[in-house]
């Protein structure tokens, strides 16, 4: 599992998701930035909207996926 800088392995899991659903449907980092908000309104998910996190998404879709 990919370590995206979230604090559990649940969180990690949740994020992956995310990935992997953006990648499939083409989403825009707005998009993902969009859903990253309300996960993060999720109680042990605040990390969710930190600099860390969304520049460890952007890389895994928009970077690696390249």
């Amino acid at each position: 599992m990919t370590n995206y800088g979230m604090y559990s392995d649940y969180g990690n899991r949740v994020i992956d998701g995310l990935v992997i659903a953006a990648g499939e449907l083409g989403w825009t980092f707005d998009q993902v930035f969009d859903y990253l908000e309300d996960i993060s309104t999720v109680r042990g998910m605040h990390e969710a909207n930190t600099e860390t996190v969304k520049r460890n998404i952007y890389n895994a879709i928009f970077v690696e996926a390249v």
